[in-house]
């Protein structure tokens, strides 16, 4: 996997993309579904859930190790 980011037109926000294998993307998707299903389908796209979720983790640790 490989993550790239990039500065994005909106002033003050960058644009993250990740770069998946299709292997990769198949489990991040049956991750997703699980999600999805574990939820009653609340969501409308499961693959977003898993990412939006993906990225609340990432917010919570990001200080995690700072000095």
């Amino acid at each position: 996997m490989r993550v790239i980011v990039k500065p994005s037109e909106a002033e003050g926000k960058v644009l993250v993309i990740a770069e998946l294998s299709l292997m990769e993307y198949f489990e991040a998707r049956r991750g997703a579904d699980i999600v999805y299903r574990c939820t009653s389908g609340r969501v409308a796209s499961p693959l977003a859930r898993f990412i939006g979720e993906s990225i609340a983790y990432l917010r919570g640790i990001r200080h995690c190790g700072s000095v």
